[in-house]
């Protein structure tokens, strides 16, 4: 009776696992720059498929939910030309005004800081960032896409630029 009892539980414990559904690994796919950053940073999701990019620092900052229960702390970062002030902006968030440098009229662009440094001779800025979706030129030894957060479309980029006009830089963390 006990090795019934158990050949039939063995049975059925078998059977349970034959049939459950396995999920597959999400395959990486195409994303656009705002949902990138956000999955790089393990940032919310505005819930809006349509977000422009350019607001998500002021939207962040008035958040309150689930992925952080007060909320966040955006700080804006204005750019200094010396070599500590470049050093900080490395890991901020890049956000492209509507139509600056080429974004997106509508939503702009929204981008992560990996190095910055402004050069006193020629009066220009040279930011290197990397994003998801954009036409920006690839940054020095990079010249292609990669994946990286689920997102299949992302690219090491670099604007040389005199001006930072249209851009605006902030860091963030949970209250």
């Amino acid at each position: 009776m006990k090795n019934r009892k158990a050949a039939m539980i063995f049975a059925l414990v078998m059977f349970i696992a034959a049939t459950l559904v396995v999920s597959p690994t999400m395959a990486a796919s195409s994303c656009s720059c705002l949902n990138f950053f956000q999955y790089n940073k393990s940032l919310p999701p505005t819930g809006q498929s349509n977000f422009a990019a350019y607001r998500y620092g002021d939207w962040l900052s008035t958040y309150k939910g689930s992925y952080a229960r007060n909320g966040y702390r955006v700080s804006y970062v204005t750019p200094s030309t010396s070599p500590i002030g470049q050093l900080l902006l490395a890991g901020t968030a890049v956000v492209f005004n509507p139509g600056t440098l080429g974004a997106n009229s509508t939503y702009g662009h929204i981008g992560i800081v990996t190095r910055a440094s402004y050069d006193t001779r020629t009066k220009k800025w040279t930011i290197q960032f990397k994003d998801a979706n954009s036409s920006y030129p690839f940054a020095p030894g990079t010249s292609r896409l990669s994946t990286e957060s689920n997102c299949s479309n992302v690219g090491y980029r670099q604007i040389v630029t005199t001006s930072l006009s249209g851009l605006r830089f902030f860091n963030w963390s949970k209250k």
